[in-house]
């Protein structure tokens, strides 16, 4: 878990530096491959988890679907760093560079769902005075979130994570 925690905030750059030390011999490429897959499978269970855990609160109060919509965007958000990370060999933190950086990869269509999602889980936990159904939008990152992590989890299992 140490070895995995240090991998997972990798750069492009150094992992390229890595690449270049197995092909010259120093370890086998195949255990570098390996580290990447293990990150990418525990990405991937985080963003599943953060949307288990939107579907688990219940609809019955405003801050219930606030909470909702947080976490189904958190599962898109993890997701798209889970699929970049695999892809780019690289970590992103920022939300506005994981949406740009996925769009290329699954398509413009999800790189807007993850920005609309984005600005309503702002909306959801910074804005006291929003006069919108969150219950109604709550069910709507619920479906959201769903279509997202699917497309995530397809890419993935397409390139041979076994998810």
């Amino acid at each position: 878990p140490d070895l995995l925690g240090a991998f997972e905030k990798i750069s492009s750059e150094r992992y390229s530096f890595l690449l270049k030390l197995a092909q010259e011999g120093l370890f086998p490429a195949s255990e570098l491959e390996g580290i990447v897959e293990a990150v990418t499978i525990q990405r991937y269970k985080l963003a599943f988890s953060f949307h288990e855990s939107a579907q688990a609160i219940p609809l019955t109060s405003e801050i219930n679907a606030r909470n909702v919509i947080s976490r189904n965007y958190y599962a898109m958000f993890q997701a798209a760093r889970t699929v970049i990370f695999h892809v780019h060999r690289e970590d992103l933190e920022s939300h506005e560079a994981v949406a740009t950086k996925i769009g290329p990869i699954l398509g413009t269509i999800f790189q807007k769902l993850l920005n609309k999602w984005r600005n309503y889980r702002n909306d959801a936990d910074y804005s006291p005075f929003l006069k919108i159904d969150f219950v109604d939008k709550a069910n709507q990152s619920h479906q959201a979130a769903s279509v997202f992590i699917a497309e995530c989890k397809n890419l993935l299992q397409k390139r041979g994570v076994p998810l």
